[in-house]
């Protein structure tokens, strides 16, 4: 994280609730970054320079969260909603929740590795919350959406991530990166549905809709 004050010249240490970095680098008298620690809990930033100390004047939120929106062009059923397998199939007895879904986090630096991910169920309207480090605060990242039969989809430009962020993908095709979204006809999009496999294995899925998508969906129906 991204820590600005001043004095910050011959740091000593940077705690968290009082529990040290797992590292810190000083940028200049008045910024420092520093690594959250595993252990680290909710409370003050405070920063040593020998004998002298200085506080957040907030706490640092050890987790952070996303409220994220977003439809799946397969699942789509008209009037904001979508279909509920997991509920159908007895997988919860909560009938607003659809399916689940990863979401992933990752630095405009590298896009190939996520700096954070989460994995938890998504509901029919599209809903859904997202728990990540702390340590994603003050940061930039793309969002990417992560499901086992549709198109990966992220976010048009990387998303400044605070204590609660929000991110809704059903407005405006613009909003996926590209302008890839699904036009679902009713002023909503959604993530494009049929990437299956990478035509080798099912269920490994390649980032393209092509024909062994195709011939991998029709081997599954009887």
């Amino acid at each position: 994280v991204t820590v600005n004050g001043s004095g910050f010249t011959g740091a000593t240490d940077v705690l968290f609730n009082g529990v040290s970095a797992s590292g810190f680098s000083v940028i200049s008298d008045l910024q420092l970054t520093a690594v959250v620690p595993a252990s680290a809990t909710t409370g003050v930033i405070t920063v040593q320079n020998g004998t002298c100390t200085g506080s957040s004047t907030t706490n640092f939120t050890t987790n952070i969260t996303l409220s994220l929106k977003f439809f799946l062009q397969g699942y789509y059923q008209g009037t904001g909603l979508m279909s509920r397998p997991l509920y159908t199939l007895g997988y919860t007895t909560d009938s607003t929740i659809s399916d689940s879904a990863t979401i992933r986090l990752y630095s405009p630096s590298d896009l190939t590795t996520p700096a954070h991910s989460f994995t938890g169920r998504f509901h029919t309207d599209g809903n859904m919350s997202c728990t990540f480090s702390g340590s994603a605060a003050g940061d930039t990242f793309y969002i990417a959406i992560v499901h086992k039969n549709h198109l990966m989809t992220w976010s048009k430009t990387p998303v400044l991530f605070g204590n609660t962020t929000t991110y809704d993908f059903t407005t405006a095709a613009s909003k996926g990166y590209a302008d890839q979204l699904a036009d679902l006809g009713d002023g909503s999009f959604a993530s494009y549905a049929g990437d299956f496999t990478n035509g080798t294995t099912d269920g490994v899925q390649d980032g393209y809709i092509n024909g062994a998508d195709y011939n991998s969906m029709e081997n599954l129906i009887p």
